[in-house]
């Protein structure tokens, strides 16, 4: 089974298969999600994830997908709940080549949501310094809600809610800003003050 999803998970929708019915993908990345949500996947996480970063494709598999990852993050701050860093690659592809995030399809409070549970993941231990760098990098891209709603996490904000996530990361994540072990705090604080360039942002696959 393993072997049949690694398959899959490399067989983009738009690569031209014959007889290829993209039903047949949503179903079974609906049924991935679905299992990824009941904690009983039957197949590798890894091979999940990367079918996930490259075959969602609808409004309503991103957030679902969204709302998974927020409940395992929650669990991660919760507990000790282990590494998290191929739900946080995961996720940070899906964001970084697609456009999902400029959709009315997608709430404004599912991306929030998210990039609180985020900022709690990067204050939970210091000592995680990977998790803390790829949970920044998430932040980052998520932040291309800007796009559909240009008042997203701005610190002008008529929203009060997107004001107080403003200033909450710029409070609890500013001390990394410029201490090298967590690189991508740095353009995470510029495009949240809208200085960030193209050069700053990161690129591939991260780790």
């Amino acid at each position: 089974m393993n072997t049949a999803l690694r398959w899959l998970a490399w067989s983009y929708y738009g690569y031209d298969i014959p007889g290829r019915d993209n039903r047949d993908f949503h179903f079974i990345t609906t049924a991935l999600l679905k299992q990824l949500e009941g904690h009983n996947l039957r197949v590798s996480l890894s091979d999940t994830m990367t079918y996930l970063a490259n075959n969602l494709s609808r409004d309503d598999e991103f957030v679902a997908f969204l709302r998974v990852l927020g409940n395992k993050l929650s669990s991660y701050v919760k507990e000790d709940g282990g590494t998290i860093n191929n739900w946080l690659r995961a996720a940070y592809q899906i964001l970084m080549y697609n456009s999902f995030l400029e959709s009315e399809g997608v709430s404004d409070e599912d991306v929030r949501g998210c990039m609180e549970l985020l900022i709690k993941v990067v204050l939970k231990n210091d000592e995680h310094r990977l998790i803390q760098d790829n949970a920044c990098r998430v932040m980052l891209f998520l932040l291309k809600r800007r796009a559909y709603n240009p008042e997203f996490c701005q610190k002008n904000s008529s929203d009060t809610l997107d004001v107080d996530l403003y200033n909450e990361i710029r409070e609890k994540l500013g001390y990394l800003r410029n201490c090298g072990v967590v690189p991508n705090c740095n353009p995470l604080l510029k495009f949240l003050d809208n200085e960030g360039r193209m050069q700053d942002i990161p690129v591939g696959a991260g780790t």
